[in-house]
């Protein structure tokens, strides 16, 4: 692995380490896309926090953003389908 590699791995390895940004890829998971203040009433969280969650997996690309005017949704990043799978098989053997 060169550095740049190390790098980008670590920025999603941080992604990852958080509960919170754990349940937002879930919820994505479940549902298409969704807005940053959907996103905050499901996790109870204000709109702030949860916009900075939703920035640094977005700085991961685990996610992608769609701005309609004010709206800004918020979607699993397809181009990155293998990382998410892999996260998500990580997650179930984890819960066990």
């Amino acid at each position: 692995m060169r550095t740049k590699d190390f790098k980008r791995a670590e920025i999603v390895c941080k992604a990852l380490a958080n509960k919170r940004r754990i349940v937002i890829l879930d919820l994505l998971r479940e549902r298409e896309y969704m807005s940053v203040g959907e996103i905050a009433k499901s996790l109870k969280l204000s709109l702030e926090s949860t916009s900075r969650h939703l920035s640094i997996l977005y700085k991961a690309e685990l996610l992608d953003r769609e701005q309609k005017s004010l709206l800004v949704r918020y979607f699993l990043n397809t181009e990155r389908t293998q990382l998410l799978k892999y996260t998500q098989q990580l997650l179930a053997y984890l819960a066990k």
